[in-house]
Protein backbone atom coordinates (compact mmCIF):
# COMPACT_ATOMS: atom_id res chain seq x y z
CA UNK A 1 0.00 0.00 0.00
CA UNK A 2 2.85 2.38 0.82
CA UNK A 3 4.14 2.06 -2.77
CA UNK A 4 0.93 3.59 -4.09
CA UNK A 5 1.31 6.59 -1.80
CA UNK A 6 4.87 7.13 -3.03
CA UNK A 7 3.69 6.90 -6.64
CA UNK A 8 0.88 9.39 -5.97
CA UNK A 9 3.27 11.91 -4.42
CA UNK A 10 5.63 11.56 -7.38
CA UNK A 11 2.80 12.26 -9.82
CA UNK A 12 1.66 15.30 -7.85
CA UNK A 13 5.19 16.68 -7.69
CA UNK A 14 5.66 16.13 -11.39
CA UNK A 15 2.57 18.23 -12.10
CA UNK A 16 3.89 21.22 -10.16
CA UNK A 17 6.00 23.89 -11.79
CA UNK A 18 9.77 23.76 -11.82
CA UNK A 19 9.95 26.72 -9.41
CA UNK A 20 10.62 26.29 -5.72
CA UNK A 21 7.59 24.71 -4.03
CA UNK A 22 8.23 26.19 -0.58
CA UNK A 23 6.77 29.61 0.22
CA UNK A 24 6.93 31.63 3.43
CA UNK A 25 4.66 34.61 4.00
CA UNK A 26 4.16 37.38 6.55
CA UNK A 27 1.09 39.63 6.69
CA UNK A 28 -0.41 42.36 8.83
CA UNK A 29 -3.96 43.65 8.82
CA UNK A 30 -6.54 45.99 10.33
CA UNK A 31 -10.15 45.16 11.09
CA UNK A 32 -12.82 46.53 8.74
CA UNK A 33 -15.72 45.00 10.66
CA UNK A 34 -16.26 43.15 13.93
CA UNK A 35 -19.15 41.89 15.99
CA UNK A 36 -20.09 43.77 19.14
CA UNK A 37 -23.02 44.51 21.39
CA UNK A 38 -25.11 47.68 21.42
CA UNK A 39 -23.15 49.11 24.37
CA UNK A 40 -19.88 49.22 22.41
CA UNK A 41 -19.06 52.80 21.47
CA UNK A 42 -15.83 52.17 19.54
CA UNK A 43 -13.79 49.14 18.54
CA UNK A 44 -10.69 48.27 16.53
CA UNK A 45 -8.75 45.11 15.75
CA UNK A 46 -5.36 44.08 14.40
CA UNK A 47 -3.94 40.85 12.99
CA UNK A 48 -0.40 39.60 12.23
CA UNK A 49 0.43 36.16 10.80
CA UNK A 50 3.34 34.10 9.48
CA UNK A 51 2.69 31.13 7.19
CA UNK A 52 4.61 28.34 5.47
CA UNK A 53 3.22 26.59 2.37
CA UNK A 54 4.32 23.75 0.11
CA UNK A 55 2.94 23.64 -3.43
CA UNK A 56 1.57 20.16 -4.19
CA UNK A 57 0.09 21.00 -7.58
CA UNK A 58 -0.31 24.17 -9.61
CA UNK A 59 -3.62 24.82 -7.88
CA UNK A 60 -3.10 23.46 -4.35
CA UNK A 61 -0.75 24.40 -1.50
CA UNK A 62 -0.61 22.72 1.88
CA UNK A 63 0.44 24.95 4.73
CA UNK A 64 0.36 26.06 8.33
CA UNK A 65 0.17 29.43 10.09
CA UNK A 66 0.77 31.12 13.41
CA UNK A 67 -0.60 34.52 14.29
CA UNK A 68 -1.74 37.08 16.82
CA UNK A 69 -5.04 38.95 16.90
CA UNK A 70 -5.92 41.83 19.20
CA UNK A 71 -9.22 43.63 19.56
CA UNK A 72 -9.95 46.68 21.73
CA UNK A 73 -13.45 47.99 22.48
CA UNK A 74 -14.65 50.99 24.47
CA UNK A 75 -18.14 50.89 25.94
CA UNK A 76 -20.55 51.82 28.71
CA UNK A 77 -21.59 49.16 31.23
CA UNK A 78 -25.12 49.54 32.58
CA UNK A 79 -25.42 46.24 34.45
CA UNK A 80 -23.24 44.26 36.82
CA UNK A 81 -21.12 45.74 39.58
CA UNK A 82 -17.60 46.50 40.70
CA UNK A 83 -16.90 46.66 44.42
CA UNK A 84 -13.94 46.77 46.82
CA UNK A 85 -13.17 46.93 50.53
CA UNK A 86 -15.14 50.16 50.74
CA UNK A 87 -18.82 49.07 50.89
CA UNK A 88 -19.87 52.45 49.57
CA UNK A 89 -18.21 51.82 46.22
CA UNK A 90 -20.61 49.61 44.31
CA UNK A 91 -20.79 50.63 40.66
CA UNK A 92 -23.56 49.60 38.30
CA UNK A 93 -22.81 52.07 35.48
CA UNK A 94 -19.27 52.75 34.31
CA UNK A 95 -17.13 53.20 31.23
CA UNK A 96 -14.74 50.38 30.36
CA UNK A 97 -12.21 49.20 27.81
CA UNK A 98 -12.18 45.50 26.90
CA UNK A 99 -9.14 43.89 25.28
CA UNK A 100 -9.35 40.50 23.60
CA UNK A 101 -6.10 38.86 22.50
CA UNK A 102 -5.55 35.54 20.74
CA UNK A 103 -2.54 33.52 19.65
CA UNK A 104 -3.56 31.25 16.80
CA UNK A 105 -1.93 28.17 15.28
CA UNK A 106 -3.47 26.01 12.58
CA UNK A 107 -3.49 24.44 9.13
CA UNK A 108 -4.00 26.61 6.06
CA UNK A 109 -4.62 24.77 2.75
CA UNK A 110 -4.65 27.22 -0.17
CA UNK A 111 -6.19 26.98 -3.64
CA UNK A 112 -4.59 28.97 -6.48
CA UNK A 113 -5.58 30.20 -9.92
CA UNK A 114 -3.11 31.97 -12.19
CA UNK A 115 -4.23 35.49 -13.15
CA UNK A 116 -1.83 37.80 -14.98
CA UNK A 117 1.53 38.01 -13.23
CA UNK A 118 0.24 36.52 -10.02
CA UNK A 119 -1.95 34.01 -8.22
CA UNK A 120 -5.53 34.50 -7.12
CA UNK A 121 -5.95 32.35 -4.01
CA UNK A 122 -8.56 31.15 -1.53
CA UNK A 123 -7.35 29.91 1.87
CA UNK A 124 -9.41 27.97 4.41
CA UNK A 125 -7.68 27.94 7.80
CA UNK A 126 -8.60 26.11 10.99
CA UNK A 127 -6.87 25.43 14.29
CA UNK A 128 -6.68 26.52 17.92
CA UNK A 129 -6.72 30.01 19.44
CA UNK A 130 -5.45 30.78 22.95
CA UNK A 131 -7.99 33.40 24.05
CA UNK A 132 -7.49 36.09 26.70
CA UNK A 133 -9.82 38.84 27.94
CA UNK A 134 -9.07 41.80 30.19
CA UNK A 135 -11.25 44.78 31.10
CA UNK A 136 -10.19 48.22 32.33
CA UNK A 137 -12.67 50.27 34.34
CA UNK A 138 -12.06 53.87 33.30
CA UNK A 139 -12.10 56.88 35.67
CA UNK A 140 -15.36 58.81 35.63
CA UNK A 141 -17.88 60.66 37.78
CA UNK A 142 -18.51 57.65 40.05
CA UNK A 143 -15.16 55.94 39.62
CA UNK A 144 -12.49 57.43 41.88
CA UNK A 145 -9.71 55.21 40.51
CA UNK A 146 -9.26 52.91 37.52
CA UNK A 147 -9.46 49.15 37.98
CA UNK A 148 -8.31 46.27 35.81
CA UNK A 149 -10.02 42.88 35.66
CA UNK A 150 -8.00 39.99 34.22
CA UNK A 151 -9.54 36.71 33.12
CA UNK A 152 -7.76 33.38 32.71
CA UNK A 153 -6.60 32.28 29.27
CA UNK A 154 -8.34 29.33 27.59
CA UNK A 155 -8.26 27.64 24.17
CA UNK A 156 -11.00 27.57 21.55
CA UNK A 157 -11.18 26.42 17.90
CA UNK A 158 -11.01 29.01 15.13
CA UNK A 159 -11.87 29.04 11.43
CA UNK A 160 -10.94 31.51 8.73
CA UNK A 161 -11.57 32.17 5.05
CA UNK A 162 -9.23 34.37 3.05
CA UNK A 163 -9.48 35.59 -0.55
CA UNK A 164 -6.26 37.17 -1.79
CA UNK A 165 -3.93 37.89 -4.67
CA UNK A 166 -0.14 37.52 -4.90
CA UNK A 167 1.61 39.73 -7.45
CA UNK A 168 5.02 38.24 -8.22
CA UNK A 169 7.48 41.13 -8.29
CA UNK A 170 10.09 38.68 -9.54
CA UNK A 171 10.56 34.92 -9.48
CA UNK A 172 11.08 34.81 -5.72
CA UNK A 173 9.28 37.79 -4.15
CA UNK A 174 5.55 38.46 -4.25
CA UNK A 175 3.33 41.20 -2.79
CA UNK A 176 0.22 39.77 -1.16
CA UNK A 177 -3.11 41.40 -0.28
CA UNK A 178 -6.35 39.86 0.94
CA UNK A 179 -9.69 40.14 2.67
CA UNK A 180 -9.88 37.72 5.60
CA UNK A 181 -12.74 36.60 7.82
CA UNK A 182 -11.56 35.18 11.15
CA UNK A 183 -13.90 33.65 13.74
CA UNK A 184 -13.05 31.97 17.06
CA UNK A 185 -15.79 30.01 18.82
CA UNK A 186 -15.89 31.87 22.13
CA UNK A 187 -19.13 30.95 23.89
CA UNK A 188 -18.40 31.74 27.53
CA UNK A 189 -19.97 34.19 29.96
CA UNK A 190 -18.24 36.86 32.02
CA UNK A 191 -19.54 35.98 35.46
CA UNK A 192 -18.65 35.38 39.10
CA UNK A 193 -16.10 36.95 41.42
CA UNK A 194 -12.37 36.77 42.04
CA UNK A 195 -11.11 33.21 42.29
CA UNK A 196 -14.40 31.54 41.34
CA UNK A 197 -14.27 29.00 38.52
CA UNK A 198 -17.61 28.05 37.00
CA UNK A 199 -17.91 25.82 33.95
CA UNK A 200 -18.82 27.83 30.86
CA UNK A 201 -17.67 31.13 32.39
CA UNK A 202 -14.60 33.27 32.08
CA UNK A 203 -12.46 32.70 35.17
CA UNK A 204 -11.56 35.90 37.00
CA UNK A 205 -7.87 35.82 37.83
CA UNK A 206 -7.59 39.17 39.57
CA UNK A 207 -9.17 42.57 40.07
CA UNK A 208 -6.76 45.33 41.03
CA UNK A 209 -7.46 49.01 41.57
CA UNK A 210 -5.17 51.98 42.21
CA UNK A 211 -6.38 54.68 44.59
CA UNK A 212 -5.65 58.38 44.35
CA UNK A 213 -2.97 57.85 47.02
CA UNK A 214 -1.16 55.50 44.60
CA UNK A 215 -1.77 52.40 46.72
CA UNK A 216 -3.54 49.14 45.92
CA UNK A 217 -6.59 47.56 47.45
CA UNK A 218 -8.45 44.34 46.78
CA UNK A 219 -11.60 44.47 44.72
CA UNK A 220 -14.28 42.08 43.55
CA UNK A 221 -16.23 41.68 40.37
CA UNK A 222 -19.81 40.63 39.75
CA UNK A 223 -21.08 40.60 36.19
CA UNK A 224 -23.03 38.32 33.91
CA UNK A 225 -22.67 38.92 30.18
CA UNK A 226 -22.75 36.49 27.25
CA UNK A 227 -19.63 36.74 25.09
CA UNK A 228 -20.37 35.94 21.46
CA UNK A 229 -17.89 34.60 18.91
CA UNK A 230 -14.81 36.80 18.39
CA UNK A 231 -14.98 37.51 14.66
CA UNK A 232 -13.58 40.15 12.34
CA UNK A 233 -13.08 40.95 8.67
CA UNK A 234 -9.51 42.13 8.04
CA UNK A 235 -7.80 43.91 5.18
CA UNK A 236 -4.29 42.43 5.09
CA UNK A 237 -1.12 43.10 3.13
CA UNK A 238 2.23 41.32 3.22
CA UNK A 239 5.01 39.60 1.36
CA UNK A 240 5.48 36.05 0.05
CA UNK A 241 8.92 34.59 -0.64
CA UNK A 242 9.80 31.43 -2.56
CA UNK A 243 12.55 29.65 -0.68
Amino acid sequence: MSKWWVLLLCLLNASASGQSRWQVGATGGVGLWGNHTSEIQRSKAYLATVSLHYRITRWLDLGAEVGYRRGVSDGLRESGSLYNSDPALILSTFNYRATKAERIIGLAPRFNYRVGQGDLSATLSFGVAAHRLSMDILPGEDVRAPAQVKFARFSVPYTSFQLGYTYWWNERIGIYGSLRYLNSQVSRTVSGATGINNAGNYVVESVNARTLEDSFFEAGWALSEPVVAFKNVFLTIGVTIRL
